[in-house]
């Protein structure tokens, strides 16, 4: 969690013993919690402090680095950038859900060669065994 937090804070253009100064809290505070487990009231000030969600500092798996900097981009804006962010997402979600369900029913659609049907007669299957002439 250490490491994800200095990542954070190097985009902030800060560093660990800024934080804790800035949060009150006593030098070296945060680098013990690579041994030492933190209280999630702490976690929840530092993630604010980085504008960042709590998430993004527990377990870098939840996350991904886009989705952490989509909302940190999405609380440094204003009411309309916001409503602006949402719509975007909200089309390019729309999107995809479209795409994905094109993509299945294509799936299920038979290609040319499996639409061709052959005669099922003993006949055909023994002309077709007959030399060409």
């Amino acid at each position: 969690m250490v490491d994800r937090i200095k990542e954070f804070a190097k985009k902030k253009n800060t560093n660990l013993a800024q934080i804790e100064r800035a949060l009150g809290f006593s030098q070296g505070y945060i680098r013990k919690w690579d041994t030492q487990k933190p209280s999630y009231d702490r976690i929840f000030l530092v993630a604010q402090f980085l504008n960042v969600p709590i998430d993004a500092l527990v377990d870098s798996n939840i996350m991904t680095n886009c989705e952490i900097e989509i909302i940190q981009n999405f609380r440094e804006a204003d009411d309309i950038g916001k409503e602006t962010i949402i719509n975007i997402a909200e089309l390019q979600a729309l999107r995809s859900r479209r795409q994905k369900a094109e993509t299945k029913a294509n799936e299920n659609v038979p290609s040319s060669a499996q639409k061709i049907q052959f005669p099922n007669r003993k006949e055909d299957a023994e002309d077709e065994m007959k030399p060409f002439a």
